[in-house]
């Protein structure tokens, strides 16, 4: 009797391990989707602009003007745009390296899981710390009253946004950049 009473508290017991196990396991998924989800949308969000501050810095580097100021906020602007080239080359390897780990092994998978989930909140971090960084660039060329024309107020030319470089030709790269 005693026995059935403690076989019967460990199921039960196990029972609610295995629930809680369940609900947490449920709970990390949903976080890993949301992060994954965030990143992609950062990531087509950053690109653009990306090919608007190439453009500009393209646009910027034929002016002839001696403008002190404005040399020191582009030189803000370049140093996002290799923020921004780094970050996407780790998106462009952490896709790369998703794509091969699902012709691994179950074993190698669970093994490797923790080290790509780093990478990819890693990522998020640095698309968060780009996108406040363009923030703040923007709000110091308007607080001091930065101008980026030459005399008029016209917009500087768009013309130029197409050096954005090909990605490489992977399919999941295809995929993600359409």
């Amino acid at each position: 009797m005693a026995e059935a009473l403690f076989f019967l508290l460990i199921e039960q017991i196990g029972t609610a391990l295995a629930e809680e196990a369940i609900n947490h396991a449920s709970f990390l998924f949903v976080r890993e989707r949301t992060i994954l989800t965030q990143v992609r949308s950062r990531m087509n969000q950053i690109k653009s602009e990306f090919e608007v501050i190439q453009a500009f810095l393209s646009h910027i580097g034929t002016r002839k003007e001696n403008d002190r100021l404005l040399e020191a906020w582009v030189k803000q602007v370049r140093e996002v745009a290799f923020a921004v080239e780094d970050t996407m080359d780790q998106y462009i390897y952490l896709l790369a390296e998703r794509h091969r780990r699902k012709s691994r092994g179950f074993p190698k998978k669970i093994l490797r899981r923790p080290s790509i989930s780093r990478g990819w909140h890693s990522i998020a971090d640095e698309l968060e710390e780009i996108l406040n960084r363009l923030h703040h660039l923007r709000d110091m060329k308007e607080r001091y009253g930065i101008k980026t024309t030459k005399g008029d107020n016209r917009v500087w030319p768009m013309r130029r946004c197409r050096t954005w470089p090909t990605p490489p030709t992977s399919s999941t790269t295809k995929r993600l950049w359409g």
